[in-house]
């Protein structure tokens, strides 16, 4: 087996997983010239009644109880230093700052969970 036809075997594997709805990725590998080894990580996209899976909001509704707050608040607007942020994800290995924001450029922070819930107290008082 050469290089030329690994990488078409491996095209072909995310290709065909792709097709299915699944989000790929291939590991590392290795070849020679009787067998080829690789990792593969399928994801669904998907349900089958074609709702869309995010990973990151099944995290969030999976563990935004355990620091207080809704499922509703994935996605959820608010405001630092005149900047407007975005909730995207939750990653509870990181028990300072868990709460992952974006702001309209995309550019990610880190946010303690009682930032956030002071600034959506203020967010809240301005809109009344």
């Amino acid at each position: 087996m050469n290089t030329a036809t690994f990488n078409e075997i491996r095209s072909e594997v995310r290709i065909a997983l792709e097709k299915r709805g699944l989000a790929v990725d291939l590991g590392a590998f290795r070849f020679d010239e009787n067998q080829v080894k690789f990792g593969v990580t399928a994801t669904l996209t998907s349900t089958p009644n074609g709702e869309s899976l995010d990973s990151k909001r099944t995290n969030w509704n999976k563990y935004c109880e355990t620091l207080g707050f809704k499922k509703s608040d994935f996605g959820r607007k608010f405001v630092n230093k005149l900047v407007t942020f975005t909730i995207t994800e939750i990653k509870l290995n990181r028990y300072k700052y868990p709460i992952v924001a974006s702001d309209v450029d995309g550019k990610r922070f880190k946010f303690t969970a009682e930032q956030i819930k002071r600034y959506f107290d203020l967010t809240n008082k301005k809109v009344k």
